[in-house]
């Protein structure tokens, strides 16, 4: 975990400011100022002249923060023990719970899951409970950044910052790297709007991390960045996402962006199980479940993507169905996208042998339950040829009910979630 600036470096810094007369006027964001953000400042040079308008706002925003944080002795970077809590892991399952916006938000200091707000009290002993310590964080409740409930997203939002909205958790040095149970609770309106800043999502960067069953919706929702923007992670290593649900839409900005439902990038090895994505992305490469594969090893199984995709020029760019590119070929199991809702007929290495096939929307809601075949149902036909494939499909091959519930024939499958269904329309 990275730790907060030395009181040595503090009137260094403070100079350098006040050197540039920087106007203390825009991005408050006080609560991920460490080391790493403290060297990028220094290493990019504030003053100079020579840098794009860009780049002297990003500088900007690290001035403003690190002046806020210099300046105010009672901000503590590692967050206040205000909860009042004196057991962090009420069940002993190794996850500590978060029960409002202030916990998720104090995540970003504990991104290893084994306290928050500084504290393990409560968090299983290997003797007790064959548990050594917590290891990650639950949600209780659903949690909404429409904070007082409006029905907009503004500056009277706890979470509004200026504009930028929801500062996502993690950096690439010091990535979430631990499990996020989201209990079948749902995150609302999660917003952010960072369109100079890559590697955008509820999670920035994860590396070693389980999230599952964790929906994000809301029409007050949205999530924009530059480059590798997500809805679940920006840029995901070694990470698996299950069971979760996404429907706020997403935008890259850069000329070479990429941007996915759930992912925005990948590297190592990664996988996505019996999740689903209606949410819209934009960006010059977008896939409905992973933008970018890259280098990764990419596992999809049992998942659905329904979401629109659309390029940020008319025309131009790569985007998949499910996986906008990679150098790699992804292993896609039984995962469909909709072709006539996301206005895309093709996914990045799709194999029919695979189940990893586009079908039009109604072919996708007619099945009323897992394993569809022609021997059930009139969905689907005997030789695979109204389908435009060379062999007969098994729709929702695989597919746990206990997970997904297949409606009726008018309806696409959903994620069950605490006694309500999640569709992918």
């Amino acid at each position: 975990m990275d730790e907060i600036v030395p009181e040595q470096y503090q009137l260094r810094v403070i100079s350098t400011l006040f050197f540039c007369n920087i106007q203390f006027c825009a991005n408050l964001r006080l609560n991920q100022f460490t080391w790493t953000n403290l060297m990028l400042f220094i290493k990019n040079k504030p003053c100079s002249g020579n840098i794009s308008a860009t780049q002297k706002s990003i500088n900007k925003r690290y001035a403003i923060q690190l002046f806020l944080l210099f300046s105010s002795p009672t901000y503590a970077l590692n967050g206040i023990d205000n909860s009042g809590r004196s057991d962090y892991d009420l069940d002993n399952n190794g996850l500590i719970e978060i029960n409002d916006l202030s916990d998720l938000n104090e995540i970003r200091n504990n991104v290893n899951g084994k306290k928050l707000y500084g504290s393990n009290t409560g968090c299983p002993t290997l003797a007790d409970d064959k548990i050594d310590g917590c290891n990650g964080f639950e949600l209780t409740t659903d949690l909404d950044f429409d904070t007082n409930n409006d029905g907009m997203m503004d500056s009277a939002d706890e979470y509004w910052d200026q504009g930028f909205g929801w500062l996502p958790i993690g950096t690439r040095e010091a990535p979430f790297s631990a499990t996020f149970h989201g209990n079948g609770y749902l995150i609302k309106n999660l917003y952010i709007h960072d369109e100079y800043t890559s590697k955008i999502g509820l999670f920035s960067v994860t590396n070693n991390a389980f999230i599952k069953q964790l929906g994000l919706v809301g029409h007050l929702g949205s999530i924009t960045g530059s480059t590798s923007v997500g809805s679940f992670i920006g840029l995901a290593f070694d990470t698996h996402l299950e069971s979760s649900f996404n429907s706020i839409d997403i935008n890259a900005t850069h000329e070479r962006s990429s941007a996915g439902g759930l992912i925005g990038f990948t590297q190592a090895k990664v996988s996505v199980s019996n999740s689903m994505n209606r949410g819209t992305v934009t960006a010059v490469t977008t896939g409905g479940l992973v933008g970018n594969a890259h280098l990764s090893k990419l596992s999809v199984s049992n998942s659905i993507n329904t979401g629109i995709l659309k390029p940020l020029v008319a025309g131009q760019g790569r985007h998949g169905g499910l996986v906008g590119k990679g150098a790699f070929a992804p292993e896609v199991f039984h995962s469909y996208w909709a072709e006539d809702l996301s206005q895309q007929k093709h996914s990045t290495s799709a194999r029919e042998e695979n189940g990893y096939i586009g079908f039009d929307s109604p072919i996708l809601r007619c099945a009323v339950n897992a394993d569809t075949t022609s021997n059930n149902s009139a969905c689907v036909s005997s030789d695979g040829k109204n389908e435009g494939l060379y062999e007969p499909v098994t729709l929702y091959k695989g597919w746990d009910e206990s997970i997904w519930d297949f409606g009726t024939s008018e309806q696409l499958p959903g994620l069950r979630f605490n006694g309500q269904i999640l569709r992918g329309e």
